[in-house]
């Protein structure tokens, strides 16, 4: 029995060393397991999951979208600011598209805007100066949001824009 046990331990990585905190599937550590995406037109970036594939990339080169196997996916791009879009104008219609946001904030050049649509969780972020926007769309399922919270964040933090 204590053989099956020690074995046992170390089959689901018990070795007394300190680990990043325990997630199923390809997302199992929040320190490792990514990899950088880096725009060249608009020069944002941000840490991809590898456990997600790149979907075939636009003709115009302004972004990327991605996706796994669980159902998750997300998109990132840049475009110019033709419009003259504005931070609090942005936040705004965001907040009006989505008045039962769960989550929403925004500082000096970006928003954030969290909430649930069809099963699925959908965070945004989004950077805008007065020559471009670079932003960033990830949704996955509610029912995977206990693994796929702690890839949003790590996420999150990471999505750097061009300027």
């Amino acid at each position: 029995m204590k053989k099956f046990l020690i074995a046992a331990m170390l089959a689901v990585g018990v070795t007394g060393v300190a680990t990043a905190p325990a997630v199923a599937g390809p997302y199992a550590s929040q320190r490792a397991g990514y990899h950088k995406y880096a725009n060249q037109r608009f020069g944002f970036s941000i840490l991809v999951p590898n456990g997600f594939v790149a979907n075939p990339p636009p003709a115009n080169h302004d972004g990327r979208s991605f996706h796994d196997a669980y159902g998750a996916e997300f998109m990132v791009w840049g475009s110019n600011n033709v419009l003259d879009k504005t931070v609090m104008g942005e936040y705004r219609e965001a907040l009006r598209r989505h008045p039962d946001a769960a989550y929403s904030t925004y500082g000096k050049g970006w928003y954030v805007i969290s909430y649930h649509e069809g099963g699925y969780i959908v965070y945004e972020k989004h950077f805008i100066s007065p020559r471009a926007t670079n932003s960033w769309v990830f949704k996955y399922p509610a029912s995977r949001a206990s693994v796929m919270n702690p890839v949003c964040s790590v996420m999150a933090k990471s999505f750097r824009p061009g300027w």
